[in-house]
């Protein structure tokens, strides 16, 4: 793991940092469910697909 010259330990600040939107998004999106389905999870593929693409092909567009 990534620790900065002065014993700052990078990885353990961002996991601890975010933990709370993990489990938030975990509640949300329920993939560790015994219940979840492949149903499910395409309809999340297919949502998160049509939300990324177009913010990719925008931010390539974008110069520098």
């Amino acid at each position: 793991m990534p620790v900065l010259e002065n014993g700052f330990d990078v990885m353990a600040a961002l996991k601890a940092g975010t933990a709370d939107h993990h489990r938030g998004v975990e509640r949300l999106v329920p993939f560790f469910n015994e219940d979840f389905s492949l149903e499910s999870y395409t309809a999340i593929f297919v949502a998160f697909h049509g939300f990324y693409v177009p913010i990719e092909e925008r931010l390539s567009s974008l110069d520098g």
